[in-house]
């Protein structure tokens, strides 16, 4: 499953990218502790549905 996300700085942005099958994951709890560790970076929060990463091998 983490094979296919991906967070990353992008400027002042933490963004989680996640593939379309998973976007029912994102839900209340993922979305504070990304709010919690991009306060704890000093960034803003950011998601971004739609960008699967190929698994790993």
């Amino acid at each position: 499953m983490l094979a296919r996300t991906a967070l990353h700085r992008d400027g002042r942005r933490l963004i989680l990218e996640l593939p379309t099958d998973y976007v029912d994951l994102f839900g209340e709890v993922v979305e504070r502790r990304l709010e919690a560790l991009a306060d704890a970076l000093e960034l803003q929060p950011g998601v971004t549905v739609g960008r699967a990463r190929a698994p790993a091998a």
